[in-house]
């Protein structure tokens, strides 16, 4: 049994938050890695940094924070290897008081160059693309609220760079039905100024449910508006429901940020089931009352297995659809459609193609030797077996 991750206290009752945060922490520091091992620099840039509801005095448990102790690894770490990187840091906080702390502990970070701006991300944008530069970027949007303007801040995210954005489902949901003018016209920002609500129609005549249809019209806006090849998302959910809370939207030009936006997915969502049952066991204790929480999980690793199992049975079913309409496809093309859709790493992804081909339903064309398992450059092709069942 896997040793039961630990929720540091200053993040009791902030369940999402952790979670949200092993997820930047863990991209942020094999993207660091990735880009310094070919290149000489790179920058992480926050546009929404608080702190808000920061509970440690070395602000830990704060995005900014995170950063900070992050790159400072990363950096020692090809120092000692003898080589000199130059690692930067932009922090953006348009209230007063969050920044003041901020440019304080902005202003302890000077070995990485961290600058903190006052005022808003979206009127910032011009100052923070200049001091980017040519540099590789990490920007993290994560908002308080729900309205980001997409257009606005798409000139930085088309520069050389990813982004990770907190889509605030739960928020939007609660206020998208509203007919006030203002309320509406809100709406329409972190869209980007697509049509949202003609193509969430058009998504849910396909067979998506409201919420997927949601989630999939913001990856269409991130991608269009923003230039990113690829889109994926992690879903975090309520601490003690079983919904969603809000997504985490990644944004890459790179197939291989895919696949390590995955790995780094299933470390943060399979800790998520320890601190739900957590959750629930100290509401339980509060309340006395056992039936409220009834739709928690009770363990949490078998949990975690289902969900992943279930997510590659979606992928294999949708697989199944796609293959048997295209006749061949390059395994590259296949994985990263699969790898924004579901939420499965590259080793099931492979045996999940495996898994087809012992049951006659596809062929791989370039293997070599004992290659079992596809690679890129391999073609998945359909068997007469596999077009015979789409079809029927």
């Amino acid at each position: 049994m896997a040793q039961p991750p630990v929720l540091p206290r200053e993040y009791h009752d902030r369940e999402q938050t952790f979670v949200k945060h092993i997820i930047l922490r863990g991209y942020l520091q094999k993207v660091a890695y990735n880009i310094l091992s070919a290149w000489d620099d790179f920058t992480f840039v926050d546009g929404f940094s608080g702190p808000w509801e920061a509970r440690s005095e070395e602000f830990a448990d704060t995005s900014f924070g995170i950063a900070i102790r992050e790159l400072r690894e990363v950096r020692e770490s090809f120092r000692l290897r003898g080589k000199t990187k130059c690692l930067r840091c932009v922090f953006v906080e348009k209230e007063a008081e969050p920044f003041e702390r901020l440019n304080g502990a902005a202003g302890g970070a000077a070995d990485l160059h961290a600058r903190a701006i006052h005022g808003t991300f979206e009127d910032n944008i011009p100052e923070v693309r200049r001091y980017v530069g040519s540099s590789f970027a990490l920007t993290f949007v994560d908002p308080t609220g729900w309205s980001i303007d997409l257009s606005r801040i798409a000139p930085l995210l088309r520069q050389r760079g990813e982004v990770l954005i907190n889509f605030m489902y739960e928020h939007f949901k609660r206020f998208v039905e509203d007919e006030r003018p203002e309320i509406r016209a809100s709406y329409d920002k972190p869209f980007g100024g697509l049509p949202w609500r003609k193509m969430i129609d058009e998504e849910m005549s396909n067979g998506l449910s409201k919420e997927e249809a949601i989630l999939e019209v913001f990856k269409t806006a991130v991608k269009e508006v923003c230039g990113f090849d690829y889109v994926a998302s992690a879903r975090i959910r309520h601490r003690k429901l079983d919904k969603s809370h809000f997504y985490l939207v990644y944004g890459t030009r790179h197939q291989k940020g895919l696949e390590v936006f995955r790995q780094v997915e299933r470390t943060a969502l399979s800790a998520e089931e320890f601190f739900r049952i957590e959750a629930k066991d100290r509401a339980i204790s509060a309340t006395g009352q056992q039936g409220l929480f009834e739709d928690l999980p009770h363990n949490a690793e078998e949990t975690a297995k289902v969900h992943w199992h279930e997510e590659v049975r979606k992928a294999r079913m949708w697989s199944e659809q796609f293959i048997g309409g295209e006749d061949v496809v390059l395994f590259e093309v296949l994985a990263r459609r699969i790898q924004q859709r579901f939420s499965v790493t590259l080793p099931e992804l492979k045996d999940l193609l495996v898994d087809m081909k012992n049951e006659g339903l596809i062929e791989f064309d370039g293997l070599t030797g004992q290659q079992r398992k596809p690679r890129p450059g391999v073609t998945v092709r359909r068997t007469e077996k596999l077009e015979n069942a789409v079809q029927n």
